[in-house]
């Protein structure tokens, strides 16, 4: 016996001891770098603080009856919580982002009871309408689905006309939501060339129409006759990029660009065929959703601001506050924008009238110069992403989470003061606390809760929450968040890869007084012309486990490697100095970590489908100009097609036309060449370098064959292409129906890592969730269900940790939650389908046998090699999370070693089982 226990105190102290060495590390973290929407609220008992601390997959509950939150407990939920609110005392319902699920909870209980399944991306929640239904956002397939909050059944999808609807609102009357839209655009669009064959030269371009408002001119001057700054004579004018120019609709409906030529004829007018447009074509620029809870009918307020990032409607008035950036992009060229590029936007609507106020968050700014001092920066607000109204409706608090701190503003939207209050890092969500005189504010980036007293506009405290992030990930954030680092402290990288990704638009960048420079690639060495023309932001959703350093950047392939960018502090966003080698480094660890998340259009065990519905998309118009739906696609055969050699049966192709499409894209990362190849005779300036096939549906919306476009860009470096169909039948000459189906549905599911029979190709190990990654499941009956069977079936479909290893797919693990005898309890079940108690040692029995309506059993697949950090072992030190409780030491402390004598062990953790 005394051997017996010796074993279980040896088997404690080496998986204590090997864990803690570097833990908790990003072996055990999959990021997705999701960032709170509506993450606090205070419950209606008016003592009860609710927070979702999105890393850990939980929810952190407070008491702040004495003015000051006292942690109380924690409910462990989905992957990534964005957002909850409280349907009554004792029931919160959780938004989980990843697990595209949402979690009603027993708060006294500290429980899950049940678990909603949503569409892809759901990203907040509220409750409206007589009767009560709650209306949940679903921002990657733009809609918002209604359930009855008693039966939990769907009862509506509401789709939303724009790009990731996430805040929400409610009437004061309870009759209207509001839902405002992420990506909204700003009615900027692009005038480029056809997209043709890479041997065939495109055709004239609009933009060089002789009856155009420069005439002709291009690229057109964008300070009267002229440039600013003037072009350098010194430029080789035959590499000029040529034919490509952004546009945007002003207050009177017409498409400007920025030295006042108006290309309204060439968009939506009798010449709107020559930019490849319908006549009539327009961008609506809807901004801000409003749906009628009643007969779930919806209007639109548009044109505030191009990032709509939260809203919060004023209890008084009834008006919606809708806060957000708005991109300046149709303004050229990087020496001109430099610093000034983005404006940080409140827009006041009344949703009846659908009027609007627009008010400029940073009235000290005037814009006129590019930098200020430190101390003017100070009171600038950036990535706004935090709004409460008081009671009253008479002021309003908001956060900047890239700023770092928090103004006040009256009911006009003006500051109250001046000066902004300092906070931790990353601000988002807020809850006012009236009675007592508080605000309490979550700081995303530090995971902290700041305590604000109402009347000095002062910080009481903070409490810290426990954050299983890597450090190394928020070193890289300071750099890549921080709008402090700018010239006038209001823009920043994320700026306009807000989250990590995209922004939907095209920025010209050019420099006119420039110089040529050149970048070798082997044995060959490529020029590049400083006035590189329009182009379109990438998302930094493509990481690539292996070489994310070395890889070459940029559409044009002109950036070595992330550390080549620190010249974008200086010269983009005016920062006084350009950042350090390590502080660069740590920005690229952080772009390294973000994956994309789980495939929506994979099947749940992350295979290619074989009939994946194509609603909305349709083939190559026939001579008469009908364009037939397009039918289900097979992604299996896309593959095939997508690495099968055109026929050449004449001979007669050039070499350049009997390449697959893989000899350009590698198959498993869908990452282009980093060789930069110039075919002749184009001179569209389009580039070859570094363009990736993976979030290829992040970039649909664009329509030019239609009267009303969601987006302004799509497809290529410019956005040139609006839709796959086009990309493929005018790039590739597929026009075939079937094949275009086929096609596209392989590229809309070629991110989620593995795809078959890549072999040699596969050289990049990407690192994206499959399919199953966060599903839920709430159990309410003991024994074997069906629904359970299938989520274990598709998270071990890929096989073997060995597996993984030679490259394959990781599987996936599952968390379970539950009560036994009385108490919450825990569980991970590994890969081989072992399970594992957050007890050491003790075997955990038949756990389904604990599901019944009152206790429910919740299960959650987590990526692999996470499972017993989130399950069991929380802060990763390899003694479980109920036997440090049990033994009085800190499950949240890696520090905080088991004190138990071996001569006890035996009560703590019954009987050993081998390891």
């Amino acid at each position: 016996m005394k051997l017996h226990r010796l074993c279980i105190w040896v088997f404690v102290l080496l998986q204590s001891l090997l864990s803690s060495i570097g833990a908790p590390g990003p072996a055990t973290f999959l990021n997705f770098e999701t960032a709170p929407v509506h993450p606090v609220a205070l419950g209606p008992d008016g003592h009860t603080l609710a927070i979702c601390n999105l890393p850990d997959y939980r929810v952190e509950l407070f008491d702040v009856s004495s003015g000051f939150p006292q942690p109380i407990g924690n409910i462990p939920v989905g992957m990534d919580p964005v957002s909850l609110r409280w349907r009554n005392a004792n029931e919160l319902w959780v938004v989980n982002h990843i697990s595209s699920s949402v979690n009603v909870v027993d708060v006294a209980r500290r429980l899950i009871v049940a678990t909603l399944q949503t569409k892809a991306g759901p990203s907040d929640l509220v409750f409206a309408g007589n009767p009560s239904r709650a209306y949940v956002s679903c921002s990657r397939e733009n809609v918002v689905q209604v359930f009855d909050p008693i039966s939990y059944q769907l009862v509506n999808t509401l789709s939303i006309q724009g790009d990731r609807p996430k805040s929400m609102g409610v009437s004061p009357d309870g009759s209207k939501v509001y839902v405002a839209v992420f990506e909204s655009g700003n009615a900027s669009t692009i005038l480029a060339p056809k997209l043709t064959t890479l041997d065939v030269a495109p055709p004239p371009s609009v933009v060089s129409d002789p009856t155009g408002p420069h005439h002709g001119q291009d690229p057109p001057p964008n300070q009267g006759a002229g440039f600013n700054p003037p072009m350098s004579p010194y430029l080789n004018s035959n590499a000029l990029p040529r034919g490509s120019l952004i546009v945007k609709k002003d207050s009177k409906g017409r498409w400007m660009d920025d030295n006042q030529g108006d290309w309204s004829e060439f968009v939506s007018g009798a010449k709107a065929s020559k930019s490849g447009r319908v006549q009539g074509w327009d961008m609506p620029d809807r901004d801000l959703a409003i749906i009628d809870t009643a007969t779930g009918s919806m209007s639109y307020a548009t044109g505030l601001m191009n990032l709509c990032m939260s809203l919060a409607v004023n209890p008084v008035t009834g008006e919606v506050a809708v806060i957000g950036t708005d991109g300046k992009n149709e303004i050229r060229f990087e020496p001109v924008l430099r610093g000034v590029f983005l404006r940080v936007a409140l827009a006041l609507v009344n949703p009846e009238a659908l009027t609007k106020r627009l008010v400029d968050l940073n009235p000290h700014l005037d814009y006129s110069v590019q930098s200020v001092p430190l101390e003017q920066r100070a009171k600038s607000i950036g990535d706004p992403r935090g709004l409460v109204w008081n009671a009253a409706g008479t002021r309003a608090y908001v956060t900047g989470m890239g700023s770092g701190n928090l103004i006040v503003i009256d009911a006009a939207g003006k500051r109250i003061q001046e000066a902004a209050l300092e906070l931790e890092e990353g601000p988002t969500g807020l809850a006012l606390d009236e009675a007592r005189g508080r605000l309490y504010v979550f700081n995303r980036f530090s995971a902290s809760v700041s305590t604000v007293d109402l009347k000095s506009l002062t910080v009481l405290g903070r409490v810290a929450l426990f954050d299983p992030t890597p450090s190394v990930l928020k070193a890289g954030r300071r750099l890549f968040y921080n709008t402090r680092n700018s010239g006038l402290g209001h823009v920043s990288c994320a700026s306009c890869h807000p989250d990590g990704r995209q922004d939907r638009l095209a920025w010209d960048l050019g420099i006119p007084n420039g110089e040529m420079f050149n970048l070798r690639f082997g044995a060959v060495t490529n020029f590049f012309h400083p006035m590189k023309g329009p182009m379109v932001t990438r998302t930094l959703q493509e990481p690539e486990a292996k070489d994310q350093a070395k890889r070459f950047l940029h559409w044009r392939g002109d950036r070595p490697n992330i550390v080549d960018f620190h010249l974008t502090f200086p010269d983009l966003l005016a920062s006084d100095q350009a950042p350090s080698v390590a502080e660069m480094r740590d920005m690229t660890q952080l772009f390294a970590s973000i994956a994309l998340p789980p495939n929506r259009f994979r099947t749940l065990d992350n295979r290619l489908p074989d009939s994946l519905p194509l609603p909305g998309l349709v083939g190559v118009r026939s001579k008469d100009g009908v364009a037939s739906p397009l039918p289900p696609g097979n992604a299996n055969r896309g593959l095939e097609l997508f690495k099968r050699v055109p026929s050449d049966p004449t001979g007669q192709l050039p070499e350049i036309r009997r390449n697959t499409c893989s000899d350009c894209h590698e198959c498993e990362s869908g990452k282009g060449l980093d060789i930069f190849r110039v075919f002749s005779p184009r001179s569209d300036g389009l580039p070859f370098g570094g363009a990736t096939l993976r979030g290829l549906e992040e970039k649909m919306g664009f329509d030019l064959e239609s009267k009303e476009s969601r987006a302004g860009f799509g497809f290529l470096h410019d956005g040139r292409t609006d839709t796959l169909t086009r990309f493929l039948a005018d790039g590739f000459e597929i026009r075939d129906p079937q094949e275009i189906a086929d096609l596209t549905a392989f590229l809309l599911c070629f991110s989620g890592s593995e795809l078959p029979d890549c072999g040699a190709d596969a050289k990049h190990l990407v690192m994206d969730g499959p399919a199953v990654t966060g599903k839920q499941i709430t159990l309410t009956a003991p024994g074997p269900n069906p629904e359970l069977e299938r989520l274990f079936a598709a998270a071990s479909r890929s096989g073997t940790v060995q597996d993984f290893l030679k490259g394959e797919q990781k599987p996936s693990e599952f968390v379970v939650r539950g009560r036994k005898a009385g108490i919450n309890r825990s569980w991970w079940r590994d890969v081989d389908g072992q399970y594992y108690e957050d007890r050491n040692g003790v075997l955990p029995g038949d756990i389904l046998a604990l599901a019944s309506p009152e206790t429910p059993l919740t299960f959650t697949a987590v990526p692999y090699g996470s499972g017993r950090r989130v399950g069991i072992d929380r802060d990763d030190d390899g003694i479980y999370d109920r036997t440090e409780m049990e033994q009085g030491s800190d499950p949240l402390d890696v520090q905080s070693p088991s004190q138990i004598p071996p001569e006890e062990m035996q009560d703590y953790y019954g009987e050993f089982r081998g390891v």
